[in-house]
């Protein structure tokens, strides 16, 4: 017998229409879609649990009894764009905007770009042919067009085209300068609900896993300002149930496209919450971290598995931290100092990785305060930076779930 080789395997995905809904008849799974990873690890669990019955010699043992089937999955893939120019017409979306969209649980992708017919400012223009949502992100012109540069910003209040900004674009618009959407992702206080089954398949004959009942525990995404190259994300998913059935892999599933690009051409946008001026600091290196986490809701229900007792899950919420380092100044120890709710100054910041339609990405806090450790210097690359450590939280702008977010990505 002859070892197959690990490398060659698939991860297909679909939503369920109910939980766990074909968690006893996993034969009847289907798969409509295909995440295209960079690396994926399965860990699915069950055990023998001990037979703990007490015995009256010493070398004796019972063999234990099966316990119930959890797991995760965890995927590595770039972080893409939206792969087509949304200026031809509406969002298309993607595997990456659902992904995304269904584990954090708020997804907009309705809007429609346009063009500029006139401009006041970096931060003011009017739209024609344009339907844009207040919270959203809206990418104006190309690269190195010497006006906008195919930055993004993110709109403020819209109405009739008439267009603010609360992130200040390079310049000022002019008339038939392109107004791209973007799709725009982002936390909700209610708790997502869709739930998803993953096929992770091996080329064996029989070694393709059903994971079913799975939602979205955490991301991170690796954003490596030094080398430039595109960015990848990690996707971690707790599984509520797992079985095996077989599956012909490779299957006819289409591996989709992850059309990305570098860290190039982009911008870090920070300013006092409320300030649309643009201002961008050079970094030197830029992390964000999100604090989520799912809570398993156990229990019996109605027609449940042999080997489950998960019944839900509640998510634990998405509080981003940025943490980024800019060349050696005084000013970020003095907004350390300033402390309390009272004199704390809050900040807003969006990052744009490039400028390049269909391919671009990023995302957008808007409004953070200073946390961690006092700043003092930090050595990048043999120069003198200083680290800024931020946590977010939601804006005082409450019209809507997108308008209050704590963090909004987009994709573009």
């Amino acid at each position: 017998m002859v070892a197959s080789l690990y490398r060659l395997h698939e991860v297909l995905y679909n939503t369920e229409a109910v939980f766990l809904e074909n968690a006893q008849s996993p034969a009847t799974n289907t798969y409509l879609n295909r995440v295209p990873i960079i690396s994926a690890t399965c860990s699915l669990e069950q055990s023998r649990e001990n037979d703990q019955t007490v015995q009256s010699r010493k070398n004796v043992q019972r063999p234990g009894f099966v316990g119930v089937r959890t797991g995760t999955l965890e995927m590595v893939t770039l972080v893409p764009g939206l792969t087509t120019d949304p200026l031809a017409g509406p969002i298309v979306t993607n595997w990456s905007t659902d992904l995304l969209g269904w584990g954090l649980g708020g997804s907009l992708t309705a809007d429609d770009g346009g063009t500029v017919s006139a401009g006041t400012s970096g931060s003011s223009f009017t739209l024609t042919g344009a339907t844009i949502t207040p919270g959203a992100f809206i990418r104006i012109g190309v690269k190195n067009d010497g006006r906008c540069d195919g930055q993004a910003g993110v709109v403020s209040t819209f109405a009739a085209g008439v267009t603010t900004l609360l992130t200040a674009l390079p310049g000022t618009p002019t008339a038939v300068d392109t107004a791209r959407t973007t799709s725009t992702i982002y936390p909700t206080e209610a708790n997502p609900t869709q739930t998803l089954r993953f096929l992770f398949a091996l080329t064996d004959s029989g070694a393709q896993f059903h994971c079913m009942g799975c939602q979205l525990e955490s991301f991170s995404d690796e954003i490596d300002i030094a080398s430039g190259r595109p960015m990848r994300r990690t996707w971690k998913y707790r599984i509520a149930y797992w079985d095996r059935s077989s599956v012909s892999i490779p299957s006819a599933v289409a591996m989709p496209n992850a059309d990305t690009a570098p860290i190039a051409g982009g911008s870090l946008f920070v300013n006092t919450f409320g300030t649309a001026v643009r201002n961008i600091e050079e970094c030197g290196s830029l992390t964000l971290a999100l604090e989520m986490g799912l809570i398993p809701q156990m229990g019996p229900r109605a027609s449940q598995e042999p080997y489950g007792n998960i019944t839900g899950w509640v998510s634990n919420g998405c509080v981003p931290t940025l943490t980024w380092t800019v060349p050696y100044t005084n000013q970020a120890a003095a907004d350390f100092d300033l402390d309390g709710s009272d004199k704390t100054v809050f900040k807003h910041v969006m990052f744009t990785s490039n400028g390049t339609a269909g391919r671009c990405q990023g995302f957008y806090l808007p409004r953070m305060f200073p946390v961690g450790t006092k700043p003092t210097y930090t050595a990048v690359n043999g120069l003198t930076y200083v680290t800024k450590v931020m946590r977010g939280t939601e804006s005082t702008t409450t019209t809507s779930e997108l308008t209050r977010s704590t963090i909004r990505f987009f994709q573009g």
